[in-house]
């Protein structure tokens, strides 16, 4: 069933170092709609890379490059 003009839509969005995904589902719980932004291949002007502490392998950098 689609959304209709006045029906409720909830967002769900879930946010890693990686990755942000969300996705729109109505009363229903049907998926209107879901999308994701990979950082590393989709935003590489803000040089964001994640990537492990080789000091601290149990750690994980996460932010610009440098």
């Amino acid at each position: 069933m689609a959304a209709g003009r006045d029906s409720a839509l909830y967002l769900g969005l879930d946010f890693s170092t990686q990755q942000l995904k969300a996705v729109a589902i109505d009363g229903d719980l049907s998926v209107v709609h879901q999308s994701s932004v990979q950082f590393d291949a989709e935003l590489p002007h803000f040089r964001y890379r994640h990537r492990f502490d080789p000091l601290n392998p149990n750690r994980c950098r996460v932010g610009p490059e440098g």
